[in-house]
């Protein structure tokens, strides 16, 4: 278990030395040099670097206006794969977000885009975001 798990139990430096066989002075120091974990609030996450959700946006926003402007570029295209990477994952559901809010398509609509039955991208729409 983790020293950072201990302390979630409301368990002291002391208390947590002992059962981890070093000081308090040391489980201090070990908790001190953790990273700390951030909160995302548009997405209600915790992270410790930056929000992946948050980057995933950025990097999105100039395919997000070709799809308004109504063109598919090749990057549409990489998504439609049969690609199952997380990264792939994550790109592809949040697109599905942004296409169902800001731009209000329908999920049959986006699912013909993706080239995806409706039922999988409403699941997309639902799981993460």
């Amino acid at each position: 278990m983790l020293i950072s798990q201990y302390r979630g139990e409301n368990k002291t430096y002391k208390e947590i030395g002992i059962v981890l066989g070093i000081s308090a002075e040391r489980v201090r120091q070990i908790l001190h040099d953790l990273p700390k974990q951030k909160y995302c609030k548009n997405h209600e996450r915790h992270y410790f670097n930056f929000c992946g959700i948050c980057k995933n946006e950025a990097d999105f926003k100039h395919i997000l206006e070709n799809i308004k402007n109504g063109k598919i570029d090749d990057h549409i295209q990489r998504l439609c794969g049969r690609g199952r990477t997380k990264a792939l994952n994550i790109q592809r559901t949040l697109l599905v977000k942004k296409l169902r809010d800001e731009y209000k398509h329908s999920f049959l609509k986006i699912a013909e885009l993706l080239k995806r039955d409706p039922s999988t991208i409403m699941h997309l729409y639902r799981k993460v975001l």
